[in-house]
């Protein structure tokens, strides 16, 4: 049985990543967290690799559109 299950039938509160958060699931009201939480998520990649020009057109679009939530909101 899934976090949202037990939250569904009234066992439980799930804490929930925004990508899941911005669904609507029914039979649960989805509330924001204050103060708003963070995550850190790094890319792995094998030494050497950025060398790469496909890894490194990657890693180079991933940085760019993580500074678009660097204060915690898209855009």
């Amino acid at each position: 049985m899934s976090a949202v299950s037990f939250v569904r039938t009234g066992w439980a509160v799930a804490v929930l990543p925004g990508l899941a958060a911005g669904t609507s699931i029914e039979g649960v009201v989805l509330r924001p967290l204050e103060p708003k939480l963070f995550r850190h998520i790094s890319a792995a990649v094998t030494r050497g690799s950025t060398r790469r020009p496909s890894i490194a057109a990657t890693l180079a679009t991933l940085w760019s559109e993580a500074n678009k939530f660097a204060d915690g909101e898209p855009g």
